[in-house]
């Protein structure tokens, strides 16, 4: 009994294996962190590039006049390119001779690595004659 009563001793007092096992509990956390840095800053990404979409759009319509609903939805469209946008993504009111232009934008956002249901983005830009 002595005997075992050394060994646990001498097990408690060993420190080796203490650095693979601290990785072993901090690492999995750390990666995480780092995929849920990256994943927002993707979102955020999206998101800006969903402004600077509607924001161009309503741009256009304020400065060619005549501009249909579908060629604005075109414009904000090819503003959207790098999120693979299309135009059911943006919507395009204008009203009573064209005194009031209202373009939205909606953006299905999906995470790809952290297990979060998926988020709706959007942006609105208004414009009044």
């Amino acid at each position: 009994m002595s005997m075992l009563i050394s060994v646990l001793k001498r097990l408690l007092r060993s420190d080796r294996g203490v650095t693979a096992m601290e990785a072993a509990i901090l690492l999995p956390a750390f990666i995480y962190f780092i995929f849920g840095i990256t994943e927002l800053s993707r979102m955020f990404w999206i998101q800006t590039t969903l402004d600077y979409a509607v924001a161009e759009a309503t741009r256009y319509a304020i400065v060619n006049s005549g501009a249909t609903s579908a060629q604005i939805q075109a414009i904000a469209v090819t503003n959207a390119s790098s999120i693979d946008a299309s135009t059911s993504n943006f919507n395009v009111t204008i009203t009573t001779a064209g005194s009031n232009i209202t373009v939205n934008g909606t953006y299905n956002f999906t995470f790809l690595v952290i297990p979060i249901s998926s988020k709706t983005l959007s942006s609105t830009s208004h414009y009044s004659i």
